[in-house]
């Protein structure tokens, strides 16, 4: 299966572009999920956001976003990391967020990244390089666990 990968910042994402990952957000976090939660933050058209899509014949099937990727002097924060369930179990979680990873690694202001992982995915982001930074918590009731990675 060949997956194109585009990194996009907020301001210059595209309507069609945006509406497709909004609709991915939308299916895996709120229905798949269960999760009654305000997923629109405010942060998707952010010039300082980045949208990083993996696209397989057209379709948005991994997503994740990061946000302040430009500044030394807060860390970046990888969020809305998402595959559609119709492709999971094929490796594109560790495609994406390699993907992820390694673009924030090529940005020379960002030193360190922050992310709130469910908490049943933790060995998954130290494989990474991430390593736990808090105690669970419940997160749209979802146990969640704050990570950290120093680039």
């Amino acid at each position: 299966m060949k997956v194109t990968w585009e990194f996009t910042t907020g301001d210059k994402i595209i309507a069609k572009d945006l509406y497709a990952v909004l609709l991915l957000r939308n299916k895996v976090f709120i229905v798949e999920q269960a999760c009654h939660y305000q997923d629109i933050d405010g942060l998707d058209l952010n010039k300082d956001s980045i949208h990083i899509r993996g696209l397989y014949e057209g379709q948005c099937i991994a997503y994740s976003r990061i946000v302040n990727y430009d500044s030394a002097d807060t860390p970046s924060v990888i969020g809305r990391v998402i595959i559609d369930s119709s492709f999971r179990g094929q490796q594109l979680g560790v495609k994406l967020i390699k993907n992820t990873v390694d673009y924030l690694k090529c940005n020379k202001n960002c030193h360190s990244v922050q992310l709130s992982a469910q908490s049943h995915l933790i060995n998954f982001y130290e494989k990474f390089g991430f390593s736990v930074a808090s105690k669970e918590y419940l997160e749209d009731g979802i146990p969640h666990t704050d990570m950290t990675l120093v680039l």
